[in-house]
């Protein structure tokens, strides 16, 4: 997953890089984007808000810093604990902290595609308490105005290791503020 993300990020700010134009004035710029989303897996899903915090360093370039809340509701089998429940959802919910980077192709147009890249680390509460680790998330989208749209993968692990947290796909809709 490590390469993944590194090669992710490479590929995120090289295309951004070539892809502007020499005769463009850079400015920095503030944005923040709030998003809701849901990640899912084969057999399970969850429901997922992030806010970004930011400003655009160069042209198309947007790095920023990332929380949220995320919870996945995962089907577990009780049934050698307490034989009547059989299988139930259990919440698996985390709060992510990290940095975000977003790379846009265009810029000044209605349609605006990007690349999104955000990796940190994310502390485990409610049914998930002390299971702290790292994730990633690389995705593809487009902005049109200030509506977004993205889909990805999301990665997480555990630091310990003694909790299964798979990864997900996610579908994200959110805004620029």
């Amino acid at each position: 997953m490590k390469k993944i993300c590194l090669l992710f990020a490479f590929i995120v700010l090289s295309s951004s890089a070539f892809a502007q134009k020499q005769t463009e004035s850079s400015s920095v710029q503030f944005h923040g984007y709030g998003y809701a989303g849901t990640a899912f897996v084969k057999n399970y899903g969850g429901i997922t808000t992030d806010v970004n915090l930011g400003i655009e360093i160069v042209q198309r370039v947007f790095l920023g810093v990332e929380t949220g809340f995320h919870t996945f509701f995962v089907p577990t089998d009780l049934t050698l604990y307490l034989p009547d429940m059989g299988t139930t959802p259990l919440m698996e919910t985390y709060v992510p902290i990290g940095v975000n980077l977003k790379a846009y192709f265009t810029k000044d147009r209605l349609i605006t595609p990007l690349l999104n890249i955000s990796f940190g680390g994310y502390v485990g509460c409610l049914g998930f308490k002390g299971a702290n680790g790292l994730y990633c998330q690389l995705g593809a989208g487009f902005n049109v105005k200030t509506f977004s749209f993205s889909v990805g993968y999301l990665g997480r692990q555990v630091i310990d290791n003694s909790i299964c947290t798979p990864s997900a796909g996610y579908v994200k809709v959110g805004w620029r503020f």
